[in-house]
């Protein structure tokens, strides 16, 4: 009865998280037919534009207000 779930989870997303699923839910089938992606690039490449998104928002951030700021302080001490 859990195969059929398996096997649709590793269709809908892929084989690493149908095979961690496996593993996680101590599943003992030994009639289970995974089909799918094998690699999950859809999540990957999520994960890589998201880090990418915030490495230009942080650098955005740092030369706006941060080093404006202590180019101000050095003007006014020299």
């Amino acid at each position: 009865m859990l195969e059929v779930e398996i096997e649709d989870l590793a269709r809908q997303e892929d084989l690493l998280t149908a095979k961690h699923a496996i593993k996680r839910l101590e599943f003992r089938g030994d009639d289970i037919h995974l089909e799918g992606k094998a690699f999950p690039l859809e999540t990957y490449s999520n994960l890589l534009l998201t880090i990418l998104l915030a490495l230009l928002v942080a650098y955005y951030f740092d030369r706006r207000f941060i080093t404006k700021k202590k180019k101000l302080t050095i003007k006014t001490i020299s």
